[in-house]
């Protein structure tokens, strides 16, 4: 069974790919598409999907550590993981944390920082 996110608004996106960078092209070859959170029918959502550009098969990750968050930013750290900046939802307000999902574990983990958060 192929299954695939829900409709939703107020979600964050990131692309991770690798590409040669001799050939000239930024072509998204062996590249993945994350789509997390935002609102959905079900309301604010907690879900991973990653999306992969080759075989355009999504597969969903879980996790627990992950809030429901809509509103949030997704930035690619290096090509190596995607970091979760802000967010909201009713049940828990403002998200404080800086979130960061490994693609090669499939999990979230709450990231060190340093430095009062943003207001």
């Amino acid at each position: 069974e192929n299954s695939m996110p829900l409709s939703r608004y107020h979600h964050a996106s990131a692309l991770v790919y690798n590409h040669d960078p001799f050939s000239g092209s930024q072509t998204a070859t062996h590249g993945l598409m994350f789509v997390v959170g935002g609102v959905t029918k079900k309301g604010v959502v907690n879900d991973t999907w990653c999306l992969n550009l080759s075989s355009l098969v999504w597969k969903q990750y879980k996790s627990s550590v992950l809030p429901p968050v809509a509103g949030h930013t997704l930035t690619v750290r290096r090509g190596s993981s995607v970091l979760l900046i802000g967010g909201y939802s009713p049940e828990n307000g403002f998200n404080h944390h800086l979130l960061e999902f490994n693609p090669q574990s499939g999990n979230w983990t709450i990231a060190p920082h340093t430095g009062t958060p943003p207001t």
